[in-house]
């Protein structure tokens, strides 16, 4: 036991994890009346930002988990009205993408249009898009591949499973459509159809802008409107993923090095939080390091609650960063990058091509590329020697790009043992536990990587709605 532990203050609120999704709350929590002196945020690690991580190296930006946020988000939005970083905005080849078809890169379709050529959907891929408005929709939960296939056509299967696996990691034939992609499901339940619920959002949408320019002049309107269709599709900083985490990082009391390894509620509901150095006391508690990190805290509530939160399968996936002169490949290398079906049965998940997006990722006149390597179907290959690793990822480099000249640079981003919690089928079980858990313990919040969402939006939201839950508890209590 740790006999060398003290009590100190009492807090208002103990944030438990320094994550995106922490730090997104405990800003919010001060934007909106709770005093900086009465949040505490404890990190078990020596650095915020968990799964956020930028490394600048020799004029190169290596991130090791998200590229960018949302730009056309009002989370986005909100995150750099805190923080006192610049939104730096990804470059227009952010709309040129690649998918791997029978080993060679062919361009995705950026529209209507375009997806009506494409070579990777067949003719009667096409006919069979038509028929999405006709078919039933259906309650029960399917997994994303079964939800493709039944509205769809099973032509539109590939393109899914690289978006799936080279982005999340996962498989499709695994995640859930109703808690994994939430959205869409929501769209078929309430439209009965995802085009039919696609035009009703936009019909929404214009509804709201027009609500929100009234009283607006007509030179204050075109203006409103010019700033959104000229708002970028992703944006970071200039110090990349870091200067969000940073930023948001030093607006609140952060204490690093605190491994949460109990949390007592005592009987005047007050919170005892044991770290492996000293304790702390708190009126509200949350607990923002994701699903599978709840296991490994202890929760008493008078007597041991015997009932553990059921854990859920992870996806190791390791990123594999490379440096290049302009001109080192024989093909074109332009755009967002390239994604890769399962079914190609390659070594890599995609490649990104991080300095045509952001141009401040590389030194003028290099090029950066990730690449991902791992996932839920080949997890080990996340944890291989860096050795083998970087032979084998420059094997696939060659194989798609050509390669003319050797890398300037080499760093590898492993995450390992952590990964990327995978929502499946019967994901509603892990959410029946949540509830009944913050039912039974008040002013007890679990959030973060898993419970709802894996995606940066995702969590921000999800942090934005638990503060605003607690500051209407905070002042009906006050």
């Amino acid at each position: 036991m740790n006999k060398t532990q003290t009590t100190t203050k009492a807090y208002e609120v103990i944030v438990i994890g320094a994550g995106i999704s922490g730090l997104t709350l405990a800003n919010e929590l001060l934007t909106k009346g709770i005093s900086k002196e009465e949040i505490l945020v404890l990190e078990g690690d020596d650095r915020p930002g968990g799964r956020i991580r930028t490394d600048a190296e020799d004029g190169y930006f290596y991130e090791w988990g998200p590229e960018a946020l949302k730009g056309k988000s009002e989370n986005t939005e909100r995150i750099f009205e805190m923080i006192d970083e610049e939104p730096y905005p990804v470059s227009d080849e952010a709309s040129i993408r690649y998918l791997v078809k029978k080993g060679k890169l062919v361009k995705t379709p950026s529209g209507p249009f375009s997806a009506i050529f494409t070579p990777l959907i067949p003719f009667y891929g096409k006919m069979r898009l038509l028929l999405e408005p006709f078919i039933r929709r259906k309650k029960e939960d399917e997994t994303v591949a079964e939800f493709v296939k039944r509205r769809f056509g099973r032509a539109m299967i590939p393109l899914v499973d690289a978006f799936v696996s080279g982005v999340y990691g996962g498989d499709p034939n695994r995640l859930s459509i109703k808690y994994g992609f939430p959205k869409l499901k929501e769209l078929e339940e309430k439209k009965g159809s995802l085009f039919r619920g696609g035009i009703a959002h936009a019909k929404e949408l214009k509804k709201k802008r027009r609500a929100e320019t009234e009283g607006m002049t007509k030179e204050e309107k075109k203006e409103e409107k010019r700033k959104r269709k000229e708002r970028p599709y992703l944006v970071t900083t200039a110090k990349g993923m870091e200067g969000i985490i940073s930023s948001l990082a030093k607006k609140v009391n952060v204490k690093y090095g605190s491994l949460v390894e109990k949390i007592e509620v005592q009987e005047s509901e007050l919170f005892t939080v044991k770290t492996v150095k000293e304790n702390f006391e708190c009126q509200k508690i949350v607990v923002a390091t994701g699903v599978n990190s709840i296991t490994k805290i202890e929760l008493q509530n008078g007597k041991e609650i015997e009932e553990k939160a059921p854990e859920i399968e992870e996806s190791l996936v390791t990123v594999v960063s490379f440096g290049f002169e302009e001109g080192s490949f024989e093909r074109k290398v332009e755009g967002y990058g390239f994604l890769i079906p399962s079914k190609e049965e390659r070594f890599i998940l995609g490649t990104l091509y991080s300095s045509r997006l952001f141009t401040h990722h590389a030194p003028d006149g290099e090029l950066l590329l990730r690449c991902f390597v791992g996932g839920i179907r080949n997890p080990e290959r996340a944890t291989m020697e860096k050795e083998e690793l970087v032979m084998k990822v420059l094997e696939e480099l060659n194989n798609f790009l050509g390669l003319k000249k050797e890398p300037k640079r080499i760093s590898v981003q492993a995450q390992a043992p952590k990964g990327i919690p995978q929502i499946m089928l019967g994901h509603e079980k892990l959410l029946e536990w949540k509830e009944k858990m913050e039912g039974k313990v008040k002013n007890l919040y679990l959030i973060g990587m898993g419970w709802k969402t894996i995606t940066c939006d995702g969590l921000i939201e999800d942090a934005l709605k638990t503060a605003e839950l607690m500051i209407e508890k905070y002042f009906e209590e006050k």
